[in-house]
């Protein structure tokens, strides 16, 4: 259905914000009324909104076109999800990252065997939804923000961040090999893993498991002992956000990016991960850049995934520069 064609003589409704018979999930709450369109439904698969002061999650299903709708709040906490995979038959919720189905049913993490109150849809053409509900609004994607991790600079860090990957790490050995002495950083470290899972040991932590997405942080000074492949046949790639000096590196490991500071006194750093739906835009504040996927548009330069950028406080902004998949960023910066 992709919305072409004259409404049906005898509509005479005339709302061109949409295609006459462009097909929409109608929803409403209270007197508030939204049309979520399914030719932007079917690019984020995952609408998180406010429709009457309900915080409210759509999910579409693109190969189908199934959609449903849910209060997005669970145990007295608003939630926003986004899709696990490309035709949403999971969901991520960015508050507790617990995971979930299609059909409101959380399945692991800490809402384990929560289900959200499910809310009625009612599929209809504009023409004809417009005509019985002309107040209604229209729903668009938007950019959407997660702060991953965030931690103070240590007064007396060198004022530096540093974006730097680590050597691909092969399949894990049959027997585990001994942890070696450790080392130590004076800043913050984060890492991202861009793929696979790894195991990692921070003191006085105990050993953590992360997955492709998630984030490890190492506190300022304490011992870092090691970071295996947690899986036995698949490699992991793991990507490295450092404040202050960098030290010896080994040849392995490569610088991708540097940004001075003015001062590392009261400033934190943070690891943020941005989506922009096809055509959105958003401005980014001061900080290093990295294209997770897709490609985005910054000050006229074109780039790809595993770019980087460094963008001010006064730009420039980062557009999606495809008009039908997503992009995903993620933003390295420090502030007061």
């Amino acid at each position: 259905m992709s919305g072409d064609g004259d409404a049906p003589k005898g509509a005479f409704g005339h709302d061109d914000r949409l295609r006459p018979k462009e097909v929409v999930a109608g929803l409403r709450v209270g007197s508030d009324e939204v049309a979520f369109p399914f030719s932007q439904l079917r690019i984020a698969r995952v609408a998180n909104d406010r429709v009457g002061g309900v915080p409210v999650l759509v999910v579409h299903q693109p190969s189908s076109d199934t959609t449903t709708a849910f209060e997005a709040r669970a145990k007295g906490k608003v939630l926003r999800f986004q899709a696990g995979d490309a035709d949403a038959i999971t969901l991520t919720d960015l508050e507790t990252h617990s995971a979930w189905n299609a059909y409101g049913l959380c399945m692991d993490g800490p809402l384990k065997r929560t289900q959200l109150k499910p809310l009625v849809l009612m599929g209809e053409f504009w023409f004809a939804w417009s005509e019985f509900h002309p107040r209604t609004k229209v729903w668009t994607a938007k950019p959407v923000w997660e702060k991953l991790v965030q931690a103070p600079l240590p007064e007396h860090t060198l004022p530096k961040l540093s974006v730097v990957s680590l050597p691909m790490i092969p399949p894990a050995p049959p027997a585990p090999s001994e942890p070696g002495a450790g080392h130590t950083h004076a800043g913050p470290v984060f890492g991202y893993i861009l793929q696979g899972e790894i195991e990692n040991l921070v003191e006085p932590d105990p050993p953590a498991l992360y997955k492709t997405g998630e984030v490890f942080y190492e506190i300022p000074m304490h011992v870092h002992r090691y970071l295996h492949n947690a899986s036995k046949t698949e490699p992991a790639r793991v990507l490295i956000f450092q404040a202050g000096d960098t030290g010896n590196r080994a040849p392995a490991i490569k610088r991708l990016m540097e940004m001075a500071l003015s001062t590392a006194a009261d400033r934190e750093v943070s690891l943020s991960r941005l989506e922009l739906p096809p055509g959105a835009a958003s401005d980014s504040g001061p900080g290093i850049v990295y294209v997770l996927e897709g490609k985005i548009e910054a000050a006229g330069q074109l780039y790809s995934q595993g770019d980087l950028v460094v963008t001010s406080a006064t730009g420039p902004a980062l557009k999606n520069a495809s008009a039908s998949e997503p992009a995903k960023l993620l933003l390295y910066g420090a502030s007061k």
